[in-house]
């Protein structure tokens, strides 16, 4: 008794091949299609926050550093020493001080004086 399998059967099982086969492609293709995508735009949201990010940090050293110019430049500032609040520049800091968010504190020093916050 030899052992023989129906040709219904073996159209049936080579169908069934195909189709897990192709299901099988379908989703590897759509996970690396999804996978890319999600890579870029995350490398895009990336670049855009670090770039709003750099700016910020630029304007507010930039205006902090552009104040700091602008007091140094004052005039009967260039020698200063600790004179504590008697300082002429007192009146620029304090205003300074009051109008930028990002200072929180002066220094006025002269190298063989001590310091005066």
């Amino acid at each position: 008794m030899s052992f023989r399998i129906r040709f219904q059967v073996s159209i049936v099982t080579a169908i069934l091949l195909i189709i897990t086969a192709m299901t099988a492609a379908t989703l590897v293709s759509v996970y690396l299609a999804s996978d890319r995508t999600a890579r870029e735009t995350a490398g895009q949201l990336f670049a855009r926050v670090a770039d709003a990010a750099h700016a910020g940090i630029d304007r507010q050293v930039g205006q902090t550093l552009a104040l700091a110019d602008l007091g140094a430049a004052l005039p009967g500032t260039e020698s200063l020493g600790a004179q504590g609040a008697d300082t002429p520049a007192l009146p620029f800091m304090l205003a300074a001080l009051a109008q930028e968010p990002a200072l929180y504190s002066f220094i006025t020093a002269s190298p063989t004086a001590a310091s005066c916050r």
